[in-house]
């Protein structure tokens, strides 16, 4: 069974300070913070992974070279995103990663170990997850049943007061068995909040179709470090240089 890969770069990062940037391009510690997942896909044996582009796409694609590039139409949200995907890799039979591409930490025992989750037939989706210092982080929570099952993702902007109690979140990296994926991207719905297309919906659309889906820990806290504002890029740098 092959392995192929989906990095989400289309975003435009309007808080980062760099106008003339799309997010994924903006450095960290000298790099386009997007190379940095690059290069883990590349130790896993993914080299040539698709990037979904948009803002700028022009000079994500100047910076990064010969690449399986796809532009997310004007539909908006990370289902959308994927969705855009579906000319490269529809016909796919195996497994798809999923990583954001303003997330440059996630390591490659993190990677092999949603692998190992999808070693059983039964799970669907496998996804890293970790624990917010603050409840008034705005990441995508992850709601479990009575029994502790993962049920569904709700986005932060959707989540309810109690759901943003919360501490387990939505870490940003997936690994989904194809081509159930784009059966369950077929069928999501935007959102009534936002109008976004979240990715987060193929949760729920899993167990409804009898799947289970796994929640796999990431090996380390720092690898769910997402960059978003100069504070979190200043955050990134200090981890990097803490990790040479």
């Amino acid at each position: 069974m092959t392995t192929q890969a989906i990095v989400l770069a289309a975003g435009q990062g309007t808080r980062m300070n760099h106008p003339d940037l799309p997010k994924v391009l903006v450095p960290v510690n000298g790099r386009p913070m997007i190379t940095y997942v690059l290069a883990t896909l590349q130790e896993i044996g993914i080299a040539d992974p698709v990037i979904v582009i948009k803002h700028k796409a022009e000079k994500v694609r100047e910076t990064l070279g010969a690449r399986r590039f796809v532009e997310q139409d004007d539909r908006v949200g990370t289902g959308a995103a994927v969705q855009a995907t579906a000319g490269e890799l529809r016909s796919h039979e195996g497994l798809i990663y999923i990583v954001n591409g303003d997330h440059p930490f996630f390591s490659v025992e993190t990677y092999q170990a949603l692998a190992m989750a999808l070693e059983n037939p039964q799970v669907a989706i496998a996804l890293a997850t970790s624990q917010v210092s603050s409840i008034e982080e705005r990441y995508g929570r992850i709601v479990r049943s009575s029994d502790a099952t993962v049920e569904r993702i709700v986005e932060y902007k959707d989540a309810t007061d109690s759901e943003r109690q919360l501490t387990e979140y939505n870490a940003g990296l997936y690994l989904v068995r194809s081509p159930w994926l784009w059966s369950a991207l077929d069928r999501i719905e935007p959102s009534g909040v936002t109008g976004e297309y979240y990715l987060t919906d193929i949760v729920a659309l899993g167990i409804a179709d009898g799947y289970q889906v796994a929640a796999v820990g990431v090996h380390r806290p720092s690898e769910a470090h997402g960059i978003n504002t100069p504070e979190e890029l200043a955050i990134a740098e200090q981890l990097l240089k803490e990790r040479v």
